[in-house]
């Protein structure tokens, strides 16, 4: 089960950044805390198995159309946003409660 927790505009970014976009990334995460924390109770009651918090999830990245970054570097954006919004959020490739896409496409970037 997918829920949108936010999006935003790449063309945010300012000019001359060499992370163009990757501002805009974080920031749309990080300003996601209310979405976060009504898309993971949803979550847990349908995997009673999971604990309630601390939560861990992976960070997955999708990208389409010319960027200076990689999906690499969206999804390390996105969760990098997301902890500074949750503080007690972990993030790891083997052993998570949930993930999160970081997904990029033209000029836009939404999270699931």
């Amino acid at each position: 089960v997918y829920a949108r927790i936010a999006d935003c505009h790449l063309t945010d970014a300012p000019r001359g950044d060499g992370n163009r976009g990757l501002e805009s990334i974080r920031a749309a995460a990080a300003a996601a805390k209310d979405a976060w924390m009504r898309a993971m109770p949803l979550w847990q009651a349908m995997n009673a198995s999971r604990p309630a918090a601390p939560y861990v999830v992976r960070a997955v990245g999708k990208r389409g159309g010319r960027h200076s970054f990689s999906s690499d570097d969206a999804k390390r954006a996105a969760l990098a946003g997301l902890k500074s919004a949750d503080p007690a959020l972990t993030g790891s490739t083997s052993s998570y409660d949930a993930v999160v896409l970081a997904q990029v496409h033209d000029n836009r970037c939404w999270f699931d």
